[in-house]
């Protein structure tokens, strides 16, 4: 790669720090090359979208890409590509490319937990409906202002974060399969996240009583209930 020759000065406090650092480095690299690899961090760090791979990632993905070769079968990473972008210093093409891999977003804690307690409480209800006596089934849907009597997930379109989230809990992780079945998707084609969330308060002060029990019906009304 073509490199261009400037001339930067620095304090002494600074370059000390450069010099550390670089000593701690495996294959103690030169002070400009110690530069080189800082500056390249430092990009990572605040252009977190672009890919700047140091020379020993390079060499690590080369030969992974020669490893899947080898296995000669289909993958959606394609090898070929892969290293023409590492020879020609293309990475952003990866980006383009394989969207799916690079991207900023990372789950909220906040979310990760409320799409956990909507489970949670949906898992609950479905379960007291089921051991309800046909008549109480029945008198249940016939109530006015209920929302469902069955979870309706989240807008697929609208509510993305909180649609992934549970179908990764339900899906790869294993967790609430009372809630899958054939039929469902979890994509409601519509917001329901405020509806959830203030069925989940109510759910919330009877849930401290459910030791030993199912709900009843009656709290299931009050539940469900889109009132209040």
């Amino acid at each position: 790669m073509k490199s261009e020759r400037f001339e930067m000065r620095l304090d002494t406090g600074t370059a000390n720090r450069v010099d550390i650092w670089r000593d701690k480095q495996p294959d103690g690299p030169s002070r400009a090359e110690a530069f080189r690899r800082l500056v390249d961090v430092g990009l990572a760090v605040v252009n977190p979208d672009e890919i700047y791979p140091t020379s020993s990632e390079k060499l690590m993905l080369s030969m992974l890409c020669e490893v899947l070769k080898q296995q000669k079968k289909r993958t959606e990473i394609d090898p070929d590509f892969v290293q023409a972008v590492i020879s020609g210093g293309h990475y952003w093409a990866l980006g383009w490319q394989y969207g799916g891999l690079f991207h900023n977003h990372v789950d909220t804690p906040a979310n990760v937990r409320l799409v956990a307690d909507i489970l949670t409480m949906w898992s609950d209800i479905e379960f007291a409906i089921e051991y309800l006596t046909e008549e109480e089934q029945a008198e249940l849907k016939s109530c006015d202002k209920i929302f469902s009597t069955q979870f309706m997930g989240f807008d697929g379109n609208e509510e993305t974060d909180y649609f992934c989230i549970a179908q990764l809990m339900t899906n790869e992780m294993g967790r609430f399969q009372s809630l899958k079945d054939d039929k469902r998707d979890f994509n409601s084609h519509w917001p329901t996240l405020d509806t959830h969330t203030a069925l989940l308060r109510k759910y919330t002060f009877a849930k401290p009583k459910l030791t030993g029990r199912r709900l009843t019906l009656e709290e299931l009304q009050t539940i469900l209930s889109t009132d209040g």
